[in-house]
Formats: C-alpha cells, structure tokens, sequence
C-alpha cells in the first residue's frame, strides 16, 4: 500500500483490491495508474477518423469546459490521457 495516491484513503483501496482480486490488470490500471494492455482501445480507429475529419463546431460562449485526465491512459509509451469537453444542445 505505499503506492496509494494520496486523494485515496488506504482501507478503501484495500477494499477496492479485494473486489478486484480476480482482476489484476484493472488492479494495476485503477488503483495503481499503471497501463496493462496497450492492445485494448475504446474507441474503433474509423470512428477515430471520422472525429477528426469532421469540422469543428462553433463556439458557445459561457459554457463550463470539463477536463478529464487519466494518468495511464495513453498505454506504456505515454505518461496520460487528457480530454476536454462541453456540452452543447443537450
């Protein structure tokens, strides 16, 4: 337990690994930030595509920008993810 972050108290994160047990690669992902199959994507590589080839849509103004970060995100060969987002129409 001396890798708990320090925004994760330690007897939830030895309860978290006894209801992971089964699971060590999301051990290493979750609790430990650590990237366990760089093989594993969430999005399909065509929809990738098609996001990047679509126009940008414009601007609203005063609306909150959320930015996500995930420390392992990127597989072995990167140090994080980050996304950024707002919401739109809905």
């Amino acid at each position: 337990l001396h890798l708990v972050p320090r925004w994760q108290s330690s007897d939830r994160h030895v309860k978290l690994k006894t209801v992971m047990e089964d699971r060590p690669d999301l051990i290493q992902s979750e609790l430990s930030g650590l990237a366990s199959d760089s093989c594993q994507q969430l999005f399909k590589s065509a929809h990738v595509d098609v996001m990047f080839t679509q126009a940008c849509p414009h601007p609203v103004l005063n609306e909150p920008i959320y930015t996500f970060i995930d420390p392992a995100g990127g597989g072995p060969q990167s140090d994080y993810a980050m996304v950024s987002v707002t919401r739109q129409k809905g």
